[in-house]
């Protein structure tokens, strides 16, 4: 994959991060998850996973390596 191509796929990643943080919503009367997790919380843990990957993705292969 070409480096601007990867650049450009990382700033929508970044894009849809943002959208997907400003996504709220309530547990409601729904059942938990796995019997004891809310449903918002763990849309948040998988939000901070998913934010995680791309600051890897982006410090491991986007950063220029300068010594």
């Amino acid at each position: 994959m070409s480096p601007r191509t990867e650049r450009v796929l990382f700033w929508l990643a970044v894009i849809g991060l943002l959208a997907l943080h400003m996504v709220g919503f309530g547990q409601g009367d729904a059942p938990l998850l796995f019997g004891w997790v809310p449903a918002d919380l763990a849309y948040r843990v998988l939000w901070m996973g998913l934010a995680a990957a791309v600051v890897f993705w982006m410090t491991g292969r986007l950063w220029p390596d300068h010594d």
